[in-house]
């Protein structure tokens, strides 16, 4: 594929990988940040109704795109997506089975001996089922969700 401006012939084909996603990530930040940086130039007056929550989410807007640009492929985004969802889900849904049904029901001397086992097995299953389905990115998920809500109530 080529491109052709005022006699200048770029071929994209040619350029690496990592320019075209350094290029990408560049733009998208230096719009976001930008679109961030001139709205504290607004008078205060309006600021103060709708600013800071668009100052805030333009920063958030920035963190996306680098997040979305470090994946390797930009059409791999919805699949890195549905399988980052999945692993949130369901690691929060076990570490809250886990806390509320059995940290909950035994006494409280065994609380660290069951969460120390139900971390190593979480974290082997976690493994195994991310070499058995190729979910990376939901196993990680899956463990890291499951760690903050079952060590975090």
């Amino acid at each position: 594929m080529a491109f052709s401006s005022s006699g200048i012939l770029l071929k994209v084909s040619q350029v690496p990988d990592w320019e075209r996603r350094a290029i990408r990530l560049s733009l998208g930040l230096v719009f976001f940040t930008t679109l961030g940086l001139t709205l504290w130039a607004v008078p205060e007056q309006y600021r103060e109704e709708w600013g800071d929550e668009v100052v805030q989410s333009c920063n958030w807007a920035g963190a996306t795109c680098a997040v979305v640009a470090a994946s390797p492929l930009i059409g791999k985004v919805a699949q890195l997506s549905y399988e980052r969802t999945l692993g949130t889900l369901t690691g929060g849904l076990l570490g809250f089975l886990v806390y509320d049904y059995g940290i909950m029901l035994l006494p409280d001397s065994l609380d660290h001996v069951f969460m120390v086992c139900c971390a190593a097995i979480v974290g082997f299953v976690s493994c195994w089922l991310s070499n058995r389905f190729k979910l990376d990115a939901s196993m990680r998920l899956f463990v890291i969700t499951f760690l903050i809500v079952s060590a975090g109530q």
